[in-house]
């Protein structure tokens, strides 16, 4: 028996063929089909698609062999790859003496015929054979040896297509990482951020309602309080196109009353028109539901963007929202949302641009007005996310129309208002309330918001010293905000410690972690509400009307 020589390549032709990453792998069905094919054409009873490392032979497709591999030096490939361009076909492997006292032809399987297609990569390094075997003596045709040479091509195309798949499954992992660890930063940046932000706002929010401030005072509160507003619309503004592009974020349904979101809507943006001096409104078809199924604060996120947006680049005129319905094609019967301005307007080479990330119509634009060039980005993704869309008509210098169409699923009659308590002036007094929060700026700001409605306050300064300070307490407090993020024991753990010593009052998670799955983690840990920073004062009033006074308060045990 001879064994074969090494190719003079070999080192190369092993890390070529490694490369692949198929030696020991399961089978595969385009592999095995291309062997059964290879076996039916030639008529042989065995057909392989044999694989050749260091010490052997593997087949990762056979027909008609249980063995799963042989040793190198006995095996008819390690002939066929020294001749790469050739397929070796052996016809009487008994008088052939590279092969005559081979133990695979003197014994099972009794190999008397072979023929082997060499397998050659793009880069002409052959890492096996597709062969055929049987264990009679004979001949293959002209036919029948240019089907095992296609056959041939066509494992190497797979093989090619398999390590392709992988590569790009894993150019798709990373990039998941990649977005799992951006997102992550951007949640901790967004929370550390927000965190000393709040309290800017809460102090500028407080300070400008001091009746003594001089004019000259006042300004300089009101310039606080514009440029910390912006802060957080930016970071609001890269933190939703994180989430949007990472998958996570996640929308509600509600009943959604049109008319009421619409007068919010234009509430808020009614100072910031009459202050350009603008015409600002809104009309309302008498068509249109009273209610639709749908996020109420994603809508509501996205009309005053629109809106924002139209004011920002009208100078004179006016900018009117308009609500009707009409049939929109996959859609059917459908809420429009149409945003009119007489501003700057957009050229048509431009209108795709400023749906793109970071990009706005014109290059100065963020120069002249501000802002990230995310509104609309997020705007319109977050339309598709609510099942509908967002386009836009424009031309330059004559105004533009954004139009949002959503889907008008009806929503079940609204529930209307309670009318309000008649139990103080300050409908929260009497409210005792224990504020957890390891940053003494977040808990002097609490304590002056919640004063200031008649609640009384006590502050503890971390986990442990809410637990002490709630240790025995059945009557001096009605509810706790309890800050998330604490040293030595978070809000997650006061949370636990306190339920397992029997205390049911309400606990409310106040935290500046602004992602959605936040608010699901604390919900299903067992806080009774969720706050966000920079703290919204009317949403941390109504969370402690919500909790704070029942039927029965909750006291601990």
């Amino acid at each position: 028996m001879q064994s074969a020589r090494l190719p003079r390549n070999e080192a190369q032709r092993l890390d070529a063929l490694r490369s692949f990453d198929v030696l020991d792998t399961a089978p595969e069905e385009l592999f095995d089909d291309l062997t059964r094919l290879a076996s039916t054409l030639c008529g042989t009873p065995i057909a392989l698609v044999s694989l050749v490392d260091e010490h052997r032979q593997w087949f990762k497709s056979r027909v008609g062999l249980d063995a799963t591999e042989t040793p190198r030096e006995i095996a008819f490939c390690s002939h066929a790859i020294l001749a790469p361009d050739e397929v070796l076909v052996v016809p009487d492997a008994a008088q052939d003496p590279r092969f005559a006292d081979n133990p695979l032809v003197t014994g099972s399987p009794d190999i008397a015929f072979y023929a082997g297609m060499p397998l050659v990569d793009p880069e002409g390094f052959p890492l096996g054979t597709l062969c055929v075997i049987d264990n009679v003596r004979r001949e293959l045709n002209a036919a029948q040896l240019d089907a095992l040479r296609i056959l041939g091509r066509q494992v190497v195309t797979q093989l090619q297509l398999r390590r392709r798949n992988r590569e790009l499954e894993e150019q798709r992992r990373r990039a998941e990482e990649a977005v799992a660890t951006r997102t992550a930063f951007l949640a901790n940046m967004s929370h550390e951020i927000r965190t000393p932000l709040g309290a800017i706002l809460g102090f500028a929010e407080l300070l400008s309602e001091e009746p003594d401030l001089s004019p000259n005072a006042r300004d300089l509160v009101t310039t606080i309080e514009r440029n910390g507003q912006h802060l957080g619309a930016l970071v609001g503004d890269v933190l939703d196109l994180s989430k949007i592009e990472a998958g996570s974020l996640t929308i509600e349904e509600a009943d959604v009353g049109l008319a009421d979101l619409v007068d919010d809507v234009v509430r808020m943006q009614r100072g910031r028109a009459s202050g350009k001096g603008l015409e600002f409104g809104a009309t309302i078809a008498a068509q249109v539901p009273d209610a639709i199924t749908t996020d109420p604060t994603r809508l509501r996120q996205v009309l005053l963007n629109l809106t924002g947006n139209a004011i920002k680049f009208t100078d004179e005129g006016r900018v009117w929202v308009r609500v009707s319905t009409g049939q929109v094609e996959g859609l059917g019967e459908a809420v429009r949302f149409e945003v009119l301005d007489t501003g700057l307007g957009i050229a048509p080479e431009r209108i795709d641009a400023i749906f793109e990330p970071f990009r706005q119509a014109e290059r100065d634009t963020a120069r002249r007005f501000g802002g990230t060039g995310l509104g609309l980005t997020i705007s319109r993704r977050l339309a598709e996310a609510l099942g509908g869309s967002l386009t836009v008509e424009s031309r330059l210098g004559e105004g533009s129309r954004f139009v949002l169409t959503l889907p008008a699923s009806e929503g079940s009659v609204l529930a209307q208002p309670d009318a309000p308590s008649s139990r103080s002036s300050r409908p929260l007094d009497g409210a005792r309330v224990l504020v957890v929060d390891d940053m003494p700026d977040n808990r002097l700001l609490v304590r002056h918001l919640l004063k200031r409605v008649g609640v009384e306050v006590r502050c503890a300064n971390g986990g442990r010293a809410a637990l002490e300070a709630l240790e025995g307490d059945a009557a001096d407090t009605d509810l706790v905000l309890l800050d998330l993020t604490m040293p030595e024991m978070d809000g997650f753990e006061t949370l636990a410690a306190l339920r397992e010593r029997g205390d049911r009052r309400p606990i409310v998670a106040l935290t500046a972690a602004a992602m959605a799955e936040d608010r699901e983690a604390c919900m299903a840990a067992g806080f009774d509400d969720y706050l966000t920073k920079p703290i919204d004062r009317a949403a941390l009033e109504a969370a402690i009307a919500r909790h704070a006074f029942g039927a029965e308060r909750r006291r601990a045990g």
